[in-house]
Parts: structure tokens; sequence; C-alpha cells
């Protein structure tokens, strides 16, 4: 149960684990520190590729969004027919 408590709950906290246990292992064994940083560098690309994604369909969103209110704003005032 304990370990189940200290399993890394984000992405930042699994990096940080992994660069932490890096530095422990660059005096003892370089190819395993060297491994440990990479797997924290795709995971922090990953992270990118992710944001960047959301990024770009939020700007197609509001794209969407600014072309309507444009049209609206354009757009001749219609009666209302109130009876």
């Amino acid at each position: 149960m304990e370990n189940l408590l200290n399993f890394p709950i984000s992405r930042a906290h699994i990096v940080y684990n992994l660069v932490k246990k890096a530095n422990k292992f660059e005096e003892i064994d370089k190819p395993l520190a060297i491994r440990f940083y990479k797997e924290a560098l795709k995971l922090l690309l990953d992270q990118r590729k992710i944001q960047d994604e959301k990024v770009r369909s939020l700007m197609s969103l509001n794209h969407v969004l600014a072309l309507k209110i444009r049209q609206r704003l354009e757009a001749p005032p219609q009666e209302s027919s109130d009876v």
C-alpha cells in the first residue's frame, strides 16, 4: 500500500524521478544514467507535442468563432416579430 502512495502522479514527477535516478548512476554506470536521461527527454518531448496539438486545435476553434462573430456583426439587423 505504501508503494501506491508514492507512485508519481504527473509526467513532471516522473521526469523528475528519472533525472534524479540518472544523477545517482552517473558515477557508477554511465550508460544506465544516459538511458534514464533519454527516457526523461522522451517524456518531455511527448508532452511538448501534446501541448502543441492542443494549442493548434484551440487556435483553429478561435478562428472559427472569430469568423462567426464577424459574420453576425456585418449582417444586417433582423426584424423580430413580437406578437
